[in-house]
């Protein structure tokens, strides 16, 4: 019994520290990203797609393009025309303003723990629709099967509390609603992940192993990040692991197997 209320303490613990490295590490991107020191509209590791395959962007969006890639891919099984979209732990709003932008949303909400993320996002689509809120993705208050489709990429490995993640997600979707979500999980844990969603009353609609397509783009995409943060102070340190840059412990894992990036669709089930 000693043992277990250790163990318990011990997690709850870690998950704290877990917390505040997030709080602590998007807080400082989003600073320096304030001041100037850099600028991107989308922050995720992006996915390589063959040419064909690729869906059109405007000139302006071409540069993060792999980026944009990923949402298209999570959602492209998706209709998307005319629903109501929520994207959880939006960042800076820049999936929010792809699907508002390309793929024809009746309404777009992207909700971040971050505060700086979401007033920059304000300011950044100011001449847009999206509606852009503080929250955290384990314990947000927004009104029950109020969304069509929810979204949740690359994000839920840092969450204190995945299955209130899930719970909440379910909660806010409408009957027959889709969730779309994409992250990394050491492989041993994938299937405790399935299960957590099948508990919560998910239907599985498609499960797939992204990870050989996602360190294409992290190849293809070095260069770029290294220009980013070329001649800033101690960058190359500061964001070489959250960004995943090649010799970086992330990027070695990720590559090593130990590793799988998995991108699942869920249904609501009808009343």
């Amino acid at each position: 019994m000693k043992n277990q209320s250790l163990r318990q303490h011990m997690v709850k613990l870690m998950s704290f520290y877990k917390k505040l490295y997030v709080i602590i590490g998007y807080n400082a991107f989003a600073f320096f990203q304030e001041k100037g020191i850099f600028f991107v509209k989308i922050l995720n590791l992006g996915l390589d797609l063959p040419k064909e395959k690729q869906p059109k962007l405007s000139k302006e969006d071409e540069v993060e393009r792999l980026q944009f890639q990923l949402y298209y891919y999570i959602l492209s099984r998706i209709e998307i025309e005319n629903k109501t979209i929520l994207d959880i732990s939006c960042g800076l709003g820049g999936g929010c303003y792809y699907i508002n932008r390309y793929l024809s949303p009746l309404q777009v909400t992207g909700l971040d723990l971050i505060g700086l993320n979401i007033r920059l996002a304000k300011q950044y689509y100011t001449d847009t629709t999206i509606n852009f809120v503080q929250g955290d993705a384990c314990d947000f208050s927004l009104p029950s099967e109020s969304f069509d489709i929810v979204v949740n990429l690359e994000s839920s490995h840092s969450y204190i509390d995945f299955k209130s993640f899930v719970k909440n997600t379910y909660e806010v979707l409408k009957p027959g609603g889709y969730f779309t979500f994409g992250d990394i999980r050491i492989n041993n844990q994938v299937e405790n992940t399935m299960a957590i969603f099948k508990d919560c009353g998910f239907e599985v609609i498609l499960k797939e192993d992204i990870t050989q397509s996602v360190i294409s783009s992290l190849d293809k995409d070095e260069n770029r990040k290294l220009e980013m943060l070329k001649g800033f102070w101690n960058g190359k340190t500061l964001f070489k692991s959250f960004s995943f840059l090649k010799g970086s412990r992330n990027y070695n894992t990720l590559k090593s197997g130990k590793w799988t990036f998995f991108h699942v669709l869920l249904r609501k089930e009808i009343n």
